[in-house]
């Protein structure tokens, strides 16, 4: 299956977050749900989640993100682990946050800024079924409504390591 791809072109030459931004592209466009979690210098474990999704060793690709999130697939409730390169889980249950969010903001929402909340190295990614509106979490932090530009650059941030100039 070959996905349109997106109508710019990514900054990043990183291919995860270019796999990201073209997947998240895709769902929002087709107002498909989704709930990734990236993880970074600390890996999420059984204590972190509610229950543990499916273990997965999966390329990070368009095409297998898709296929989990695709509401006739079993996978596509929960969320779904990404490491580096690799999807490791789908279908994890995580802890909500308490913090008080608008009613247009569902379960999704509050359980990327739940496991933000509990461990500061991953990140959340949300986009909503209802509106294909794409939301970030970091930290506790709640960045909604990104664009794919907005996304891309934090994920840069968060993602890639700092480039140091060379001095004369």
């Amino acid at each position: 299956m070959t996905l349109p791809k997106p109508e710019y072109m990514p900054l990043s030459h990183d291919p995860a977050i270019q796999t990201l931004i073209q997947t998240i592209d895709y769902l929002s466009q087709h107002q498909i749900g989704a709930l990734m979690i990236i993880e970074r210098q600390t890996p999420l474990t059984e204590h972190d989640v509610l229950r543990p999704g499916v273990l997965l060793k999966l390329s990070l690709t368009q095409e297998n993100l898709v296929r989990i999130f695709r509401p006739s697939s079993p996978l596509h409730d929960g969320a779904t682990q990404i490491r580096g390169q690799a999807i490791i889980a789908a279908g994890t249950l995580l802890p909500l946050s308490c913090q008080p969010l608008p009613r247009r903001y569902g379960t999704r929402h509050l359980a990327a800024l739940g496991i933000s909340e509990q461990v500061s190295s991953c990140i959340g990614i949300v986009v909503s079924e209802e509106t294909g509106g794409v939301t970030l979490t970091h930290k506790g932090s709640f960045n909604n409504n990104l664009t794919l530009p907005q996304l891309q650059i934090y994920l840069q941030q968060l993602l890639l390591p700092p480039t140091t100039e060379s001095l004369p």
